[in-house]
């Protein structure tokens, strides 16, 4: 079940795995989506392919929400949120993107990145997202499945908290920024790697 652990992760959460591969992958999985859009009998359209160079370059999870500001902000108006909805559920389908529909009452998307698997701490003050790997905690998990006779395929694990500096903050009677949804307003540093060690 373990797999290969993501790259250390920034103060954003953002891992240099997540970060590396939209320029490396871009043109691959561009026309991946396009020979999966063909076997399936649909079109590219330029809504499509504008909604999957958005995705592509993403960064971090994100909702249709963001996905459709995005989108806005540089400038493409044609695309609505339905096709949005709609493209993302095939971008799903072909295995290019995670549908995550347990983090809050939103759902959320990511890259999906071949072989790394990653568990999920969510911030309940922010709601930031950090991603680690814990070897340690994958071993655990295998041998509880092997003393219950049980073979996972897959698995998903989300820790739900306030990063200690964080709470710190908020004891000491810090007020909070007002940050954008999904951003620290402590400018909490978080080290994925540590995780790896544990």
């Amino acid at each position: 079940m373990a797999k290969s652990p993501p790259k250390a992760a920034s103060a954003d959460g953002a891992t240099e795995a997540s970060r590396s591969k939209p320029g490396a992958h871009k043109t691959s999985d561009q026309q991946r989506f396009t020979d999966f859009l063909r076997s399936r009998g649909y079109k590219s359209t330029p809504e499509r392919q504008a909604i999957v160079d958005q995705v592509i370059s993403s960064q971090e999870h994100f909702t249709v929400d963001d996905l459709y500001d995005e989108l806005r902000r540089h400038g493409d108006r044609r695309v609505s949120r339905a096709t949005i909805y709609r493209t993302l559920e095939l971008l799903t389908e072909s295995g290019l993107v995670n549908k995550i529909d347990w983090i809050g009452s939103t759902t959320h998307y990511e890259i999906a990145m071949a072989d790394e698997h990653h568990d999920h701490f969510i911030c309940t003050q922010c709601g930031q997202i950090y991603e680690f790997f814990s070897p340690t905690l994958e071993a655990v998990q295998d041998r509880v499945c092997e003393a219950l006779g049980l073979t996972a395929d897959d698995h998903t694990l989300k820790i739900e908290g306030i990063p200690n500096h964080c709470r710190e903050q908020l004891a000491k009677g810090k007020a909070t920024k007002s940050p954008a949804k999904g951003s620290c307003p402590f400018d909490f540093r978080f080290e994925a790697s540590r995780a790896e060690g544990v």
